[in-house]
């Protein structure tokens, strides 16, 4: 266990078994043991604290039974506060007690881990399954994926969002819960601190390391016209209230909010995680917001095409199966990223360089920090970003989104 690693005191034998009572709508449920340990390391997780508990419990005075839990903890902290206001956590409740059971009903599978329990006080807290002790993994996120692994995402996420637009049209009232985005809100006015640090300070880093190189002087040059008003480009690409084609998005899909099942070292199933930021809008912000921080440059570069047709058979598929109409065309869902791609820029220039950092630079980045002058320098210094930055560079340039 880490040196570093506290158990919260508010954490409790007593609160765990509650959590699981509730979780497993049975009373007679007693914890026995808790051992508790580190669930995340430096650079995995910046909106909470991640203990990973295993927990002996009898039932009902039966053989005790172990069981994994992943706890989040959203310990208060000046940066958290402001998390807290922006209801990124209220959306996370809502998501997991309210709208993924009526979409893993509608699919007939799970997507996410099993959620017990959530409390408020003494901090928000929440109790889940750890897919970790069925077998599910993370990938490594200083190498991004591979295409058999963006494959089986794309396969899921179609599915993921097809089980949304289901859930829309049967029950309107629960997709409304998640109407309001919260990463980048409408109103101006309500951007605070953790924008200006993560997006504004870095996107003016992102344009200063491509004017330093000189074949991307000429593009530098025209980010620069961004530089004040990169956020209402994106809060406006963010907006959803002229989106037609509508899906309850993750919010925040990248690579350490997915997790893999396998047999014989193939991806067979995936699970998402964390959700936060999720959001009814076009599907193209997931599917921007996924290539662009996840996956290797080689397939982006070569099966862009391949990727968005599994997920629009996986998208329709499902539709079909439960008589869903209109079924969206496949140029419907091009036209959907095409007009989200300004989005998928911001994810690669101002959060892809943070997220694919290697593991040693990134053991101290928090949300407090991430806007030093010294984190960053070291922010633009990973080898992945640099190999995919050629590549996305001219592929923006070419499509025209500098130009506007």
């Amino acid at each position: 266990m880490s040196k570093l690693f506290e158990v919260p005191d508010y954490l409790t034998g007593d609160l765990v078994e509650y959590a699981l009572q509730k979780g497993l709508k049975c009373k007679n449920i007693h914890v026995r043991n808790v051992v508790y340990s580190a669930g995340s390391s430096g650079g995995d997780n910046y909106c909470s604290d991640i203990i990973r508990a295993k927990v002996t419990f009898s039932k009902g005075g039966a053989v005790k039974t172990d069981v994994s839990l992943i706890i989040k903890c959203i310990q208060r902290s000046e940066s958290r506060d402001l998390l807290i206001k922006m209801g990124v956590f209220d959306t996370e409740e809502k998501m997991f007690l309210q709208i993924i059971p009526k979409i893993e009903n509608i699919l007939e599978r799970t997507i996410s881990p099993k959620c017990y329990f959530t409390c408020l006080e003494p901090t928000k807290t929440f109790f889940m399954d750890d897919l970790g002790y069925y077998g599910y993994k993370i990938g490594d996120r200083t190498k991004k994926l591979d295409l058999e692994h963006t494959l089986a995402v794309m396969k899921h996420l179609g599915q993921f969002h097809a089980g949304s637009m289901i859930l829309a049209e049967k029950f309107p009232d629960e997709a409304m819960k998640v109407s309001k985005p919260t990463l980048f809100p409408t109103n101006k006015d309500d951007l605070n601190d953790i924008h200006f640090s993560m997006f504004v300070k870095t996107f003016k880093t992102f344009i200063s390391v491509t004017a330093d190189i000189p074949k991307f002087e000429r593009i530098s040059w025209k980010l620069r016209k961004f530089s004040d008003t990169f956020l209402d480009i994106v809060t406006q690409t963010y907006d959803s209230s002229f989106d037609k084609l509508k899906v309850i998005n993750h919010g925040d899909c990248w690579l350490n909010n997915i997790m893999f099942k396998y047999s014989q070292n193939k991806p067979v199933d995936v699970k998402f995680i964390d959700f936060q930021f999720s959001y009814l809008a076009s599907p193209g912000i997931d599917i921007n917001y996924f290539l662009n921080t996840s996956c290797q440059v080689e397939v982006l570069r070569s099966h862009r095409s391949e990727l968005l047709k599994v997920y629009y058979k996986s998208l329709t598929e499902i539709l079909q199966k439960k008589d869903f109409t209109p079924i969206p065309s496949y140029e419907d869902i091009k036209y959907e990223v095409f007009r989200k791609e300004f989005y998928g820029f911001m994810a690669f220039a101002t959060l892809s360089p943070i997220m694919s950092m290697d593991s040693e630079a990134s053991t101290d980045n928090d949300f407090s920090n991430i806007g030093s002058e010294e984190k960053q320098k070291q922010i633009f210094q990973g080898k992945i970003f640099l190999e995919q930055l050629d590549f996305c560079l001219d592929r923006y340039d070419k499509l025209g989104i500098f130009d506007l």
